[in-house]
């Protein structure tokens, strides 16, 4: 299942750790293929830079290289109005369109307010987070499995696992 993320989660992602770096770990393991567009690289790109000079104890270089190299890239559909209150959001929703991603992940309230257009659900990374442990539990069996977060460890009926690893060990979770 494809996913596209915006330019604020993929940036929270290179430069610090949390919500939005687990996200990213859980996508990066192939289980959710991240969809991007030649613009949605460009953008990236410029931003991560520009917090790069402001931050220059992070370098963005390796998230930067594995989406260029990783990632799909799709032609964007054209979009036949403006969806999102600040136009630049859009491209994000026409790389959605184009790849047929279920999920657009941001924590922007213009594309958050869109609610679910085109039955592309717009997400935070907390909330994909929330929904791929939810799923990871329906799976296995609620008895048997509970994560203590994504790095975290917790036992339950003699299973010891983290959502990590669960979600590597079981492909197209979610």
């Amino acid at each position: 299942m494809t996913v596209v993320i915006d330019t604020n989660v993929f940036l929270a992602a290179a430069f610090w750790k949390g919500g939005a770096r687990k996200c990213w770990a859980l996508c990066a393991g192939r289980h959710y293929p991240i969809a991007v567009t030649a613009d949605i690289l460009h953008e990236y790109r410029n931003k991560a830079q520009m917090l790069a000079r402001r931050f220059p104890q992070v370098n963005p270089e390796p998230f930067l290289r594995w989406i260029e190299n990783e990632c799909p890239q799709f032609a964007p559909n054209p979009l036949s109005k403006q969806r999102s209150r600040d136009p630049s959001d859009d491209i994000f929703l026409a790389c959605a369109l184009a790849s047929r991603a279920k999920y657009l992940i941001t924590r922007d309230s213009d594309l958050l307010s869109l609610g679910k257009p085109f039955g592309i659900s717009i997400i935070t990374d907390e909330q994909f987070l929330k929904l791929a442990k939810t799923f990871c539990i329906g799976r296995m069996g609620r008895a048997f499995c509970f994560f203590a977060g994504a790095g975290g460890r917790e036992q339950s009926g003699g299973l010891r696992v983290t959502f990590r690893e669960f979600c590597l060990r079981t492909p197209g979770t979610l």
